[in-house]
């Protein structure tokens, strides 16, 4: 199951957001923050799956959130879905330019917010396991660099076009 970190100075509106994913039961442990800082604090101390932050508040905002989310190399790709009243397409724009994933306008209809948190992280699940994959065909590979290193005859690996992409030293002399 996943975790989720709600960012919103409104307390009414945290909790509105913890209705509306109650009953899905997608999220095991929810974390809450009043502010952007306070929300990145939480973030970096904790295994997050997905982020739905305010963009205005008055101590740290939605923008602060986001520019400390991307400078960080393990946070940036958390997917962050920002919500606010606004009603100006700029403030969408800019924050899809400073790393939002998805943008919501308040007040949101429960059901999109709970579709559009199930897609962010289904597809975060996806990127983890692509990445074990590309871990474990890395470590595959060395394995077998080791092996072909290792071995007193002769060997060339070549791929499908025909270039060579790997040899032993014995195969060069």
């Amino acid at each position: 199951m996943a975790s989720i970190l709600i960012i919103d100075d409104a307390p009414m509106v945290r909790e509105l957001i913890k209705e509306a994913i109650q009953p899905s039961q997608i999220f095991a442990r929810v974390f809450e923050a009043s502010s952007g800082r306070e929300g990145f604090e939480i973030l970096m101390r904790n295994d997050i799956d997905v982020v739905v932050c305010d963009l205005v508040m008055p101590e740290s905002n939605g923008y602060e959130f986001l520019e400390l989310r991307q400078s960080n190399v393990l946070s940036r790709e958390i997917p962050t879905i920002i919500i606010t009243c606004t009603e100006s397409t700029q403030p969408l724009v800019d924050s899809l330019k400073a790393g939002a994933s998805d943008f919501l306008h308040k007040p949101f209809h429960p059901e999109e917010l709970l579709a559009r948190l199930r897609s962010h992280v289904a597809l975060r699940i996806r990127q983890n396991e692509l990445k074990q994959a590309h871990a474990d065909v890395a470590r595959y590979q060395l394995h077998l660099q080791n092996i072909i290193s290792s071995m007193i005859d002769g060997v060339i690996v070549i791929d499908k076009h025909e270039h060579i992409t790997m040899c032993n030293e014995a195969f060069l002399e």
